[in-house]
């Protein structure tokens, strides 16, 4: 093979293709129907409650995304321009949401992006009355109320589900045979104490009664929640132009 003619050539590094691609739209990628495909990409990091782009000295921000808003729960991240049709979106949270038992969602649009964080959650704690008030082991759960045999215990901690344990510890006297479950809402549950009879206890608060609760449950984080120190979310999408 002889050498090529005498002319003008570019040569572009890997990285600079990339670069050129990225910022410029891909117009070399197409999809099976011959449409232009853009790469839409960057990281973001939710700062006292607060969603933004990450970027600094070893984070380009983002590319091909235009601002983020969010509400309680999801963050929204718009796009630059609005698209044909969506191919993948992908939002991927690191390492540190990931050792906090944080997974997320997205509903993913032409010209945006919901994303939705979730948590396997857990607490637990062990209650006492001590003959004049409850005092908890932890302090996750307290009693916020107790009236004739109901207790009512409440928890700041979001709870998205119905999952709940109460036990009595072997100690505690009364002839009590452990609880029915009342109502349960997403920072409260009622308890009610059962007698070894199987009636429901309708007296004063029981001396010496401890018992332990625990709830679980799989729910959305709120944007105070989910703004745990050096997280992020990574974000890749191709999506098909109009």
């Amino acid at each position: 093979m002889g050498l090529p003619h005498a002319g003008s050539y570019s040569f572009q590094t890997e990285k600079e293709e990339w670069d050129s691609a990225v910022r410029g739209g891909c117009p070399e990628i197409e999809s099976e129907d011959g449409k232009e495909v853009d790469i839409i990409a960057g990281v973001i990091r939710n700062v006292g409650g607060v969603w933004e782009f990450v970027e600094d000295s070893a984070h380009f921000g983002s590319s091909g995304l235009l601002s983020l808003t969010s509400n309680s729960f999801t963050v929204s991240v718009n796009f630059k321009k609005t698209y044909g049709k969506v191919i993948s979106f992908l939002a991927t949270p690191d390492e540190t949401y990931v050792n906090n038992g944080v997974s997320c969602g997205s509903s993913v649009g032409v010209s945006s992006a919901d994303i939705t964080l979730f948590q396997n959650k857990s607490i637990n704690d062990y209650i006492t009355w001590n003959g004049s008030s409850w005092t908890t082991l932890r302090g996750d759960i307290s009693v916020s109320s107790y009236n004739n045999g109901i207790i009512t215990i409440s928890h700041s901690m979001n709870m998205n589900g119905f999952n709940i344990n109460a036990s009595l510890r072997d100690s505690s006297g009364g002839g009590f045979v452990g609880f029915r479950i009342g109502s349960i809402n997403s920072n409260s549950a009622v308890l009610r104490l059962q007698k070894e009879d199987g009636t429901l206890y309708t007296g004063v608060e029981p001396a010496g009664l401890s018992f332990y609760v625990n709830r679980q449950s799989s729910g959305m984080l709120t944007k105070t929640e989910s703004a745990i120190a050096s997280s992020n979310i990574w974000i890749f999408g191709a999506m098909q132009k109009a």
